[in-house]
């Protein structure tokens, strides 16, 4: 499809929604799951959320019914167009996958989902100037040949806080 013709829903468009007779009674049945199962009351909560969330997005249709291509398009549609992150991403996966795990009656193959890849942030990396400025912020020779060994062997905090003198090689 072209991304241009793509309906975005927004979250405060979904959140007006009503709920189906069927989503009230999947969330009712999750509730009394992750009750029953000793979930943390944190985790309770964004399941529930972001389930009814999900649920709400395709308006009052028995969740039972939706496929696994709906749930892609929801996916792709909502959280993906939206620039959710990949970690709330997870999270809805998650949610979703349990509720389709004790619902038991679904046409959903809960090894399909896919998670979303992690991403990495790149180091942060000092300009020539960030440190020659850091080397040269104090005036004690042993605070000075610290920071310089710090940077020249790239230690780490742990490595510098257990440097002995007999570590160093004259």
């Amino acid at each position: 499809r072209d991304l241009q013709s793509l309906p975005t829903r927004s979250s405060s468009d979904l959140r007006n929604r009503i709920l189906g007779e069927k989503a009230l009674e999947g969330l009712d049945l999750m509730s009394r799951y992750l009750d029953e199962v000793r979930y943390s009351n944190r985790t309770n909560e964004s399941y529930l959320a972001l389930l009814e969330l999900f649920f709400k997005y395709f308006n009052e249709k028995d969740p039972l019914t939706i496929s696994m291509e709906e749930v892609s398009e929801f996916i792709y549609d909502f959280i993906i167009t939206n620039g959710y992150s990949a970690s709330y991403q997870n999270q809805m996966i998650s949610a979703i996958k349990t509720f389709y795990r004790i619902s038991g009656r679904s046409h959903i193959v809960l090894q399909l989902f896919e998670r979303p890849r992690r991403s990495r942030a790149l180091p942060k990396v000092f300009s020539k100037e960030e440190v020659k400025r850091i080397l040269n912020a104090t005036r004690n020779t042993k605070h000075k040949l610290l920071l310089w060994i710090i940077y020249s062997c790239g230690l780490r905090r742990s490595e510098v806080t257990n440097i002995r003198l007999t570590d160093l090689d004259r």
